[in-house]
C-alpha cells in the first residue's frame, strides 16, 4: 500500500501544480528509508523534508497534504505553550488549559500550532523506482526556509488558505473521533 499510496500522490491533479513529479517521491522514499528514526516516522517535519532533500517548500508542503488525503500520513497538530509545553490538539476551536495556568485558544494562535505527519504505512521496497537519490533544482526561496524549522499552522494558511487548513483539521478530528468510537 505504501508504493501504491505514493503512485496516487503522482496521479493527484494538484500535484503538477505544485512540481510534484516522481523525483519527489523517490526523494521522500529515500527520506523515510534514509534519514529517519522510527520514533520520526510518526512526526515527520515537511520543512525538514525540504531542506533536507532541497526540495521547495511549497512542493513539500503539499506532498504531505495530499499524501493526508490519500491516507498516506495522519496529520497531527501541537500547540507550544509559552511555558515550554507542548498539547497535542485534538479540535482548534477547543480551549485548553496548560499546567501553567495559561488558558490555550489555538485557533486564535496558529503560530504557535506546529504541524506533523505520521506515516501510516510501512515503508516498503517499491518497483516502480529506484530509492537512489536524485539531484533536482533549488527551488527553495530566501532564507526565510533555511531559518524556519517547524511547519505551523499559520504557515499552512498561507500556502492552501485558512478555510482549507481548517478543514483539514475538522476532518482529522472527525477521524480520531470516530476511531476512539469503534475502539470502545
Amino acid at each position: 500500500m505504501y508504493c501504491k499510496k505514493l503512485e496516487n500522490i503522482i496521479r493527484n491533479p494538484e500535484s503538477d501544480s505544485f512540481q510534484i513529479t516522481i523525483s519527489t517521491i523517490k526523494q521522500f522514499d529515500y527520506f523515510v528509508k534514509n534519514k529517519l528514526s522510527s520514533f520520526e516516522l510518526d512526526n515527520i517535519n515537511p520543512i525538514k523534508f525540504s531542506i533536507e532533500m532541497k526540495i521547495n517548500y511549497e512542493t513539500s508542503l503539499m506532498f504531505f497534504i495530499i499524501g493526508s488525503r490519500e491516507s498516506l500520513f495522519q496529520l497531527q497538530a501541537f500547540y507550544y505553550c509559552e511555558c515550554g509545553i507542548q498539547h497535542k490538539i485534538e479540535n482548534l476551536e477547543d480551549e485548553l488549559e496548560c499546567e501553567c495556568e495559561n488558558t490555550i485558544s489555538p485557533a486564535h494562535q496558529r503560530d504557535r500550532v506546529f504541524l506533523y505527519f505520521k506515516l501510516l504505512e510501512n515503508p516498503t521496497p517499491c518497483n516502480s523506482f529506484s530509492t537512489n537519490r536524485e539531484s533536482q533544482l533549488d527551488y527553495l526561496k530566501g532564507e526565510y526556509l533555511m531559518e524556519k524549522q517547524q511547519l505551523s499552522l499559520a504557515d499552512l494558511d498561507t500556502v492552501i488558505g485558512v478555510d482549507s487548513s481548517n478543514q483539514i483539521l475538522i476532518n482529522q478530528s472527525r477521524e480520531e473521533t470516530f476511531k476512539r468510537y469503534l475502539e470502545e
